[in-house]
């Protein structure tokens, strides 16, 4: 049997630099956003990501796309 996968819920978090720590290694700040469509693709995440992004004042350092779905055997 096959099986199938059903995205449940999805967030985003924006990672922006936020100046050094003791040893001089670079610190990451996330910003997170909930609600984000479940069947948002990744081109539109990225626009998306990219836009909200652009209005922070410390550079993006990456996207991350977390996404919580259920799995089970195809009836």
């Amino acid at each position: 049997m096959a099986a199938q996968k059903t995205v449940l819920s999805q967030t985003m978090a924006i990672n922006v630099e936020d100046g050094f720590d003791d040893e001089g290694g670079a610190k990451t700040k996330a910003h997170t956003y909930s609600g984000i469509k479940k069947d948002a693709t990744a081109d539109e995440l990225v626009k998306a990501g990219t836009a909200l992004g652009s209005l922070m004042e410390n550079e993006v350092v990456n996207i991350v796309v977390t996404e919580k779905a259920e799995v089970a055997e195809a009836e």
